[in-house]
């Protein structure tokens, strides 16, 4: 049952990819006691998946980049128009591969959440995403890792931890079945973590 809007934290997604984070976000924010909901969704890429996923659910869908608007300031102002249009108080990013501009981030009207594969602070920074991570954690033979909810800053992954989901790492893992393994993780847990943020907002 989709929550009556006026009740639930408007949401704007930024998503790059195939959008199977996205699309378990959404399905979350359809269900009786969610407490936000999915306005639009904010894509760098029109070709991916991302887009289909919008169209599946209804949700306005806008591709925004450097090929849409080359010039920087220009840029800017397409994100904060949708941003403003959509009443955004949660941007999530679900998936996005590019740094979140400066002008969007200093911007008091929202709070920016990300989800980072590993525990931050370790195995974070510029480069450090998906199967990269994996890679470096069996790498490191480390035997725990998981997923980071954080605040999205100026820096690639370091913001302030808002939650941590611990994952183990087994003997025979391989990078691709550790990523498919937190992700599974990711998929439940990071639309509870939103839910909590914006249950902070409405009360």
């Amino acid at each position: 049952m989709i929550q009556n809007r006026g009740t639930t934290v408007p949401i704007v997604i930024f998503a790059s990819g195939a959008g199977t984070l996205a699309e378990s976000i959404i399905i979350f924010s359809q269900t009786m006691g969610s407490s936000f909901h999915v306005e639009a969704i904010i894509s760098n890429n029109s070709g991916a998946r991302i887009s289909a996923v919008a169209l599946q659910y209804g949700i306005p869908f806008y591709h925004i980049s450097g090929v849409t608007h080359p010039q920087h300031d220009h840029y800017i102002d397409a994100l904060q128009e949708v941003l403003e249009k959509h009443h955004a108080r949660l941007i999530i990013l679900a998936g996005y591969m590019k740094l979140v501009p400066h002008e969007i981030v200093a911007n008091q009207n929202w709070l920016i959440l990300n989800t980072h594969p590993a525990l931050l602070p370790k195995y974070g920074g510029k480069g450090m995403y998906g199967i990269h991570v994996h890679k470096k954690v069996i790498e490191k033979m480390e035997q725990i890792s998981g997923l980071t909810v954080h605040r999205v800053s100026e820096e690639y992954d370091e913001g302030e931890i808002i939650h941590q989901e611990y994952v183990p790492v087994a003997y025979n893992d391989t990078p691709e079945t550790l990523e498919e393994r937190i992700k599974r993780v990711e998929r439940t847990v990071y639309p509870q973590v939103i839910d909590e943020q914006a249950k902070k907002i409405l009360t």
